[in-house]
């Protein structure tokens, strides 16, 4: 099953077009820079974005396929992914850092984005702290370009579908 739906993650520069095989109404396209705190000339993720991002994932039902992707696949993607996931598996969100994570060891959610959906979400900080707080990080580490994008990688939005992993 192709993905239908479509969510890009990137700043302005580059920013993508809306493949042909998505219809233009299921891509969503979150412009901002990969930042995680204020820069001059940048665009940080805000609460703008992230409510855009959870309005689209209230349209989209468990059977949905969903691509979430940025630049390298490691930092935006990952904490959109976790979003959406979070809005559609509450108070399961340090199993939603064990499924991102053996899917994508390599992952480094941007932890801005990862903040302001923690509090959309009401989710009191367990968002955050399933990532940043528990065993899949440590703060010290750098994502490491591995050659190959992370990203374009389908899920189920509701973790029960574990078969879809």
């Amino acid at each position: 099953m192709e993905a239908e739906y479509l969510v890009s993650l990137m700043s302005a520069r580059d920013m993508i077009a809306t493949p042909s095989a998505i219809s233009p109404q299921n891509h969503l396209k979150l412009v901002m820079d990969d930042i995680e705190a204020l820069a001059e000339g940048y665009t940080a993720p805000n609460r703008t974005h992230v409510e855009e991002l959870i309005e689209f994932g209230s349209y989209l039902d468990e059977g949905s396929e969903v691509v979430v992707h940025c630049v390298m696949g490691m930092s935006r993607s990952t904490a959109a992914i976790m979003i959406l996931l979070a809005q559609n598996n509450p108070g399961r969100e340090n199993e939603i850092a064990d499924v991102l994570f053996r899917e994508s060891p390599k992952a480094h959610p941007n932890r801005l984005l990862l903040q302001i959906g923690d509090e959309a979400l009401g989710c009191e900080g367990d968002l955050v702290s399933a990532v940043y707080e528990d065993k899949h990080f440590a703060p010290s580490l750098e994502p490491t370009y591995t050659g190959s994008l992370n990203g374009f990688h389908s899920f189920p939005l509701n973790l029960d579908t574990h078969d879809a992993w």
